[in-house]
């Protein structure tokens, strides 16, 4: 079969690891501010399957048709497929860990935030 790229896989398994953090942080977040866990799955596998399929190249398709050109870029800027794709594909771009980076940090200090709000 050949020999195996050793830092596209590795780079796969890098991506792979921060979009299964950024889903944790987000349900997190989520779970901090419902009470039911049931709740607390619906809204975050929602949440989740947004930011997956909103830059979902099939999806994107559809819904640029009936919204505004920022719109469709806004929107295909908070997904998370193009930033795991170029992972994937073996593609260490700054801007993809400050994505991630980003979007866990924001998701866990609100977490904190609200959790210590609760406290008080």
């Amino acid at each position: 079969l050949g020999d195996p790229d050793n830092l596209t896989i590795l780079s796969g398994y890098i991506g792979a690891f921060l979009v299964s953090c950024t889903f944790l942080a987000i349900t997190l977040l989520v779970s901090a501010f419902t009470r039911d866990q049931v709740i607390c799955l619906v809204i975050s596998a929602a949440i989740c399957i947004v930011l997956v399929l909103g830059t979902f190249e099939p999806f994107v398709q559809s819904y640029s048709k009936a919204l505004s050109d920022w719109m469709v870029s806004a929107i295909t800027a908070v997904g998370v497929w193009d930033h795991y794709l170029s992972l994937a594909r073996g593609l260490f771009r700054t801007q993809d860990f400050v994505w991630f980076t980003t979007i866990i940090v924001a998701c866990l200090f609100g977490t904190s935030a609200v959790l210590s709000a609760k406290r008080s």
